[in-house]
């Protein structure tokens, strides 16, 4: 009886073990409902996803391929490193390096190269076109059209409010970075987390949501 009870409990640990490491190496879901939301990627990369949008990479296998596959839309600032690509059901990019958008839907697709340069595949024709800063890859109305277009430091869709739940004040400070283009000395926070929702285009007001719950001073 005790050998069947430590067998049963054996077996019990070698379940729950195969499961751990399965769902470690399973791929991560992000999904943006009703607002935007940032997602952190292990090498320091970062995507913007835009709203009613969806995300799918696997942390496991990032350290051999740097690739996400997206539903809807998001703007990625991507670190240099191997080669980043972003598949979608009618095109894939790859990019080393750079910051671009992305939109794409059951039969619409576009590319929008802010920083560097990206290299867009078709998954239905042959078009295949590298676009830099100041162009874009649309595809409609089931055609292909590579066009120089009227770019800012990120998309319009980005300056709506930004939410974050419990995330790293490191990482939220690195968002204010990027977002306003200036650079924040600052001691590590990485036991400290923000819960808010930053809504300003000041600065000011910015630092002041961030850090005042938290008394810090700036």
């Amino acid at each position: 009886m005790l050998r069947v009870i430590r067998r049963t409990l054996a077996q019990a640990s070698l379940l729950i073990l195969i499961i751990t490491v399965l769902h470690e190496q399973g791929p991560q879901c992000y999904i943006a409902n009703d607002s935007i939301h940032k997602v952190s990627l292990p090498d320091g990369s970062v995507i913007y996803l835009n709203k009613n949008s969806h995300l799918f990479y696997k942390p496991a296998e990032w350290h051999k391929r740097r690739n996400v596959r997206l539903e809807g839309e998001a703007f990625f600032i991507v670190e240099k490193g191997p080669v980043f690509q972003v598949k979608t059901a009618l095109a894939d990019v790859k990019v080393l390096g750079t910051s671009f958008n992305v939109y794409v839907s059951d039969t619409t697709y576009s590319l929008h190269c802010y920083t560097g340069k990206v290299s867009v595949h078709s998954n239905t024709n042959h078009f295949h076109q590298l676009i830099f800063p100041g162009e874009a890859a649309i595809l409609m109305n089931n055609e292909w059209n590579h066009t120089p277009v009227s770019i800012q430091n990120h998309p319009e869709w980005l300056k709506l409010p930004l939410k974050f739940s419990q995330e790293s004040l490191n990482n939220v400070f690195t968002t204010i970075e990027k977002r306003f283009k200036v650079s924040i000395k600052l001691p590590d926070y990485s036991d400290k987390y923000f819960t808010g929702t930053i809504s300003s285009n000041n600065l000011d007001s910015v630092m002041q949501v961030v850090c005042s719950p938290m008394n810090l001073t700036y």
